[in-house]
């Protein structure tokens, strides 16, 4: 399990950790950087970085309590959040002043978040970002803004 600290567990000046650049972590390295954070990316499944000068951990939920890397972060007492809690605390700390929900899992999180924004759309403008594209819904109808971009 990850921890709920978020990144109040680290501050502005601490080092941060981003871990898994296959799903990720580059982009998220990069927009703490942008936010004033030293951040920096790993790839772990094929090496196991050092990560014992980094005050934070940003770790993806599917990453095996077992990497040698986060176990041995655990170990050293190292503040983890997961990608979800990061990204959600840098979109809050930027201009949105919306409420944010992510979807998933292994199977049909484009559906589910499809419907979810149709459904909330009527009450509300709702930002969506899948694999679809990004689009903008109000009043069940969506307006693709921009298609072909990573879902991390």
């Amino acid at each position: 399990m990850h921890s709920c600290a978020g990144m109040q567990a680290g501050r502005r000046g601490s080092r941060v950790a981003v871990l898994d650049t296959i799903h990720g972590a580059a982009v998220i390295a990069r927009k703490m950087v942008e936010a004033g954070w030293q951040a920096e990316a790993f790839e772990v499944y094929h090496h196991t970085p050092d990560l014992s000068s980094f005050d934070l951990i940003v770790s993806p939920v599917h990453l095996s309590p077992d990497n040698p890397a986060l176990e041995k972060a655990r170990r050293e007492g190292k503040a983890v959040i997961s990608h979800h809690q990061a990204v959600g605390e840098l979109l809050r700390e930027g201009s949105c002043a919306c409420e944010i929900f992510e979807v998933t899992g292994t199977h049909s999180k484009t559906s589910t978040a499809l419907l979810l924004a149709l459904i909330l759309s009527w009450h509300r403008r709702v930002l969506s970002h899948t694999t679809r594209g990004l689009e903008i819904w109000q009043d069940g109808r969506s307006t693709i803004l921009e298609q072909g971009l990573s879902i991390a």
